[in-house]
């Protein structure tokens, strides 16, 4: 039904959904004296009532996901994400004792940060899909508050490898990049070639933003396995995801099998392409991801109803 502005007589349309310029829309949210940047976007027709959280890796940005964000919002999902700030919030008013348990500092503040979030604009539980770094402080977001949290993806995520070398992931990162920025050249696929210059764009600018804090971030990667958390989520019933590119040099899907225990997952996605697919080729990519959580939270409902 059309609504009538009762001062003028005139006829009020509902707003027409414009994806880009609800993108644009950045709210901050205080985080322990640091502005925290989010997008929190509706779709024109919600889906469902449980949103997705976009939890994203070391270089990445809320701009990274704009089109892994679109095919979410335009399949009926509540999408929200961050960017982590680059300045400022040292930890000093955390904890000190979760500092001890949940370090290191720099996973424990994106950890935090990710919960802020939910804290702050979800009243419920969210799905979460959580990308390369994204997966390491999620696993600790959630290690600290389960409750909130319905499914996790944890797409080509960090700590699932087993020990791992500040050196070694460096040198595979940096092999990974080169190779990218080589295909960006060579593809014939401009929506491919734009998304990897974007990409490598703004892993630039994250660098250039804060070089020291990027430095501590790719060490505390490398450092930090949260593999063991599988098991504690699984039995708290939270939903869990793995998602391995088997073109992954990054984090390589023969060395996360290995460390994964079958029973602590819910599902395991192998998917054609590289580190980064979830930005090049984000309708596939997404769309096996959404699917998978859909799968995956229906198994849910029939369980808890079993006359269903």
């Amino acid at each position: 039904m059309e609504k009538i502005n009762s001062d003028t007589g005139q006829e009020n349309t509902p707003e027409k959904y414009d994806f880009e310029k609800s993108f644009s829309k950045r709210e901050i949210i205080d985080f322990f004296g640091t502005d925290l940047e989010i997008i929190d976007i509706k779709p024109e027709h919600l889906k469902t009532d449980i949103p997705i959280l976009i939890a994203p890796g070391w270089g990445e940005t809320i701009d990274t996901f704009k089109d892994s964000i679109r095919v979410l919002v335009e399949g009926g999902r509540r999408v929200l994400s961050l960017d982590h700030p680059r300045h400022g919030n040292e930890m000093k008013d955390v904890d000190p004792d979760l500092r001890e348990v949940y370090g290191p500092e720099d996973e424990l503040r994106k950890a935090l940060a990710l919960i802020e979030i939910l804290n702050e604009r979800i009243s419920g539980k969210a799905d979460v899909i959580a990308h390369s770094e994204g997966g390491i402080n999620t696993a600790i977001a959630a290690m600290l508050q389960a409750e909130k949290f319905h499914t996790v993806v944890f797409a080509n995520a960090g700590g699932f490898m087993g020990k791992d070398s500040f050196l070694g992931l460096t040198g595979r990162f940096s092999m990974s990049t080169i190779r990218e920025a080589i295909d960006s050249v060579f593809t014939y696929d401009p929506e491919r070639r734009s998304r990897i210059q974007q990409t490598l764009s703004g892993l630039t600018k994250y660098i250039a933003s804060n070089p020291v804090r990027a430095t501590k971030e790719s060490m505390a990667i490398s450092a930090t396995q949260v593999e063991g958390v599988l098991g504690y989520l699984h039995e708290v019933g939270v939903g869990v995801v793995v998602v391995c590119g088997e073109g992954d040099s990054v984090f390589p899907i023969e060395r996360v099998n290995k460390m994964l225990e079958e029973k602590h997952v819910d599902a395991l996605v192998p998917m054609q392409g590289t580190h980064n697919e979830i930005f090049y080729d984000p309708v596939r990519y997404m769309g096996a991801i959404e699917a998978k959580i859909e799968e995956l939270n229906s198994r849910k409902v029939s369980e808890s109803n079993p006359k269903l």
